[in-house]
């Protein structure tokens, strides 16, 4: 009898050891990779944290800072031209750009935008415009064209998330008819208005329809050459308006952005032609160079700003990438109805996951296309802990990539591990992974949490990060600047502590 007992034990140790051998086999990646996320500068100053960068950027080599583009007998950053030429030199590939708008959809291809960009551009130049003023959401149809239009020809575009109450330095701005008298308040050489009438005639002589642009929608322009100047690296494509502050941004800002999302995505799972993203805020620059990741690496772009549920957008147009905030997934998990069979599929998911194990077995219906979203957030209080991440990733059937925002910044400054699913139990420290590619971090001292412990206020320094506008903006980030330790170093006001893991880890 104990015989047989013994023999059932050690039948199920080997069973046990089978069990997890065969597991640690199907693991994504080694666990000793997750431990080891950052690479940490050996040294630190007082009242401050180790430097940590991304495994990807060791200390002692550059950051990521372009697409490092041979010229001669050098490498250059490149500029937004750049990137329009090498989008355009394959467009041969599976290039779209859908654009599901309030009023219309919109279907284009790349000789289309071509043709677009260059009669917007022409237009400007023969008025004599420099600086494009607009209140137009950035990826509704008029917004998305006339941005590209300004990154790719030279304009600067000065966006404004609400209606300036003091006179903009805008040599034009445009905007929807409904808010026309608003504008109309402050002087500008020209107004330029989107209504549903785009030929519409308006009785003031500086009010033109859209129509004024010229028939855009029958442009096609199969030809397009760019030959390198270096000025062309200098000047601002981009302005930001947000809450009365302005942050501007410089060519290298977008191609350091650019370059760090193509180089985070592992080899084998890269972006390429067979992908579309799908972009479902209305309204976010940071998503700017995810779609011209996507488009630089020949896939197509969806732009949805249609009042309909993530799980309806997803099956609809049946993306492989999508952008989402953490509302729209709180709110996708509550209305999931989990039946019986789906609920053991789910368990088991979330089990393999948990062992560092992808599983897409628990994927909904509809969702077969997909595979990475990016989750962003831009507040300090997470809606999502890990487990609710694991059941996305599970029900959605893909990678889900958290990422964290903050004002002034050109993209994510951190965002988690590709392979990353680890559950935690304490979801009063949310995991926000490792540096972006283009930025180094460190903590400063914070009140009287232990900086000796790694615990302060996040500091970032890098190429994503904007300029402010405006004399006294500029003095008052210099200013915090040198209170922690200057050296181009910016506080973030992010409090927070780096685990053993290299992760960063926000206290909530």
């Amino acid at each position: 009898m104990i015989l047989q007992i013994l023999g059932v034990l050690i039948f199920l140790y080997l069973l046990l050891f089978l069990y997890h051998e065969y597991l640690d086999s199907q693991r994504d990646i080694n666990e000793i990779a997750l431990n080891q996320q950052s690479n940490i500068s050996p040294t630190r100053k007082e009242q401050e944290s180790a430097i940590y960068r991304n495994n990807q950027t060791p200390h002692g080599m550059p950051l990521i800072t372009g697409l490092q583009i041979r010229h001669g007998f050098r490498l250059r950053n490149g500029n937004l031209k750049d990137v329009w030429s090498v989008i355009f030199a394959q467009k041969e590939k599976s290039n779209r750009i859908s654009i599901n708008d309030s009023d219309a959809q919109y279907s284009l291809d790349i000789n289309n935008l071509n043709g677009m960009i260059k009669g917007i551009a022409n237009y400007f130049n023969q008025e004599g415009f420099e600086v494009i003023g607009t209140t137009l959401p950035l990826f509704s149809y008029h917004g998305f064209i006339l941005a590209l239009c300004c990154f790719f020809s030279g304009f600067t575009l000065h966006h404004f998330a609400q209606l300036p109450r003091v006179q903009p330095d805008v040599d034009v701005m445009i905007g929807y008819e409904t808010d026309l008298l608003n504008i109309q308040r402050l002087k500008y050489k020209q107004i330029i208005v989107v209504s549903e009438d785009p030929d519409k005639k308006y009785e003031d002589d500086g009010v033109k329809g859209w129509s004024i642009l010229g028939n855009l929608s029958e442009l096609n322009e199969e030809q397009f050459k760019y030959e390198y100047a270096e000025k062309d690296d200098q000047g601002i494509p981009f302005r930001q308006t947000n809450q009365f502050l302005t942050h501007e941004y410089t060519h290298l800002n977008f191609v350091s952005s650019i370059a760090a999302i193509v180089k985070s995505i592992p080899i084998g799972k890269e972006i390429g032609p067979r992908d579309k993203i799908l972009v479902t805020q209305s309204n976010d620059l940071k998503q700017f160079p995810k779609i011209l990741a996507t488009l630089l690496l020949g896939g197509s772009i969806v732009l949805n700003s249609l009042p309909i549920s993530i799980k309806e957008t997803i099956e609809i147009f049946k993306p492989t990438i999508v952008t989402l905030d953490p509302n729209s997934a709180k709110q996708f998990l509550e209305n999931q109805v989990i039946s019986g069979l789906q609920s053991l599929k789910l368990a088991r998911s979330k089990h393999l996951l948990s062992e560092g194990i992808f599983s897409s077995s628990a994927a909904l219906n509809g969702f077969e296309s997909l595979r990475i979203v990016y989750l962003g957030n831009d507040q300090a209080k997470s809606q999502l802990s890990s487990d609710d991440l694991t059941t996305l990733r599970s029900l959605l059937g893909s990678r889900v990539l958290s990422e964290r925002y903050i004002s002034g910044a050109l993209g994510s400054i951190l965002n988690t591990n590709f392979y990353d699913y680890r559950i935690f139990s304490n979801d009063k420290l949310i995991n926000r992974g490792t540096a972006s590619l283009a930025l180094e971090l460190k903590l400063f001292q914070h009140k009287e949490l232990p900086i000796e412990q790694r615990h302060g206020e996040l500091c970032i320094r890098g190429f994503i990060i904007g300029k402010p506008v405006g004399e006294n903006e500029l003095q008052r980030v210099a200013k915090s600047g040198t209170k922690v330790g200057g050296e181009g170093w910016m506080p973030t006001g992010i409090i927070g502590k780096f685990g053993n893991d290299g992760c960063f880890y926000e206290d909530q």
